[in-house]
């Protein structure tokens, strides 16, 4: 279909006027750039900001002993050996596989073991027999209910068959160790710049481990505030923010008579705990594909009523 790709960041969104059925103006960059446009989507995946742990919110991030995730990974020093990774989810395997492959020693500490499943919802959200239902009873809920029902329905990370069988592999070579417990940050060797940390388990006790840095990939606390487009919305049309995630209406607008719509995760209040999984993309697109007419067409040629040809 045809398309213009532009490149950037939108920094600020807004009416052309006053009035509500006037194009919106999205300033790219600061104002380098403004683009007009009669509808918007965001489909800005996850925003928020970076979970951290309370035992290690004190480790020294100025000297690159604390990377969050993927952002900071190339701050990885080339003599850093021991790394410890925290987290218990798909993002945290994926890292430590990644730094076992640089010829690092990882240590995978997580608060529970690694869960095994192929998504990180049940499968009666996916059940054609059963999803209806699930769907049903979450809309049935009120806003701030439904926040529960999100973080119940997801109930923390989990990790497919595919990654879980190269974590095995992982560790029969010695290059990753599981542990499983709270880390909290003991202190920093000056001399060597290794980070002590201690990793407290009810059933085992305490263990002391020393690394030469650490990575959390705990995921992300939602707060839609942290996207500039987000934060520009909220300032022109407010809504009220639940948890972090807007308060869209049903029909994924941003507010009624606006045609600014919200998918993907930062829409779950009224997507579903699916949002951010293709089941509920799909299911969101689609809403928005009507609310836009974008099937117009099909009224016009193909379901034309062949006998009006006899009049």
């Amino acid at each position: 279909l045809p398309h213009d790709f532009i490149q950037g960041s939108i920094t600020d969104i807004a009416n052309s006027s006053a009035s509500l059925g006037s194009p919106f103006r999205l300033e790219l960059d600061g104002g380098q750039h403004v683009l007009s446009a009669k509808a918007v989507i965001l489909a800005t995946g996850p925003t928020g900001r970076s979970s951290i742990p309370p035992g290690l919110k004190s480790v020294p991030p100025d000297r690159g002993q604390l990377m969050l995730s993927w952002t900071e990974l190339d701050q990885v020093h080339p003599k850093s050996n021991r790394i410890l990774v925290v987290g218990g989810g798909l993002t945290a395997v994926q890292v430590a596989l990644k730094l076992c492959k640089l010829g690092k020693t990882c240590i995978l500490c997580s608060r529970r073991h690694l869960v095994e499943r192929h998504f990180d919802i049940g499968l009666e959200w996916f059940e054609l027999r059963t999803a209806n239902k699930c769907m049903s009873d979450f809309y049935y809920q009120n806003v701030s209910d439904r926040l529960t029902a999100l973080k119940a329905v997801r109930g923390g990370g989990s990790v497919p068959p595919l990654y879980m069988r190269e974590v095995e592999r992982a560790e029969r070579s010695g290059r990753l160790i599981r542990v499983i417990g709270e880390a909290t940050y003991e202190g920093l060797h000056e001399d060597e710049g290794q980070v002590h940390v201690t990793v407290t388990n009810s059933k085992k006790g305490e263990k002391r481990i020393v690394v030469d840095q650490v990575v959390v990939a705990c995921g992300l606390d939602p707060d839609c505030e942290k996207s500039p487009v987000v934060k520009s919305a909220l300032k022109s049309w407010p809504i009220p923010v639940y948890g972090g995630l807007p308060s869209i209406t049903e029909d994924l607008r941003w507010k009624e008579s606006l045609p600014l719509y919200v998918v993907g995760g930062l829409g779950a209040l009224n997507v579903g705990p699916d949002a951010g999984n293709l089941m509920g993309i799909r299911r969101a697109a689609q809403l928005v594909a009507n609310e836009l007419d974008c099937r117009c067409w099909l009224r016009e040629e193909v379901l034309t009523n062949p006998f009006d040809a006899f009049n």
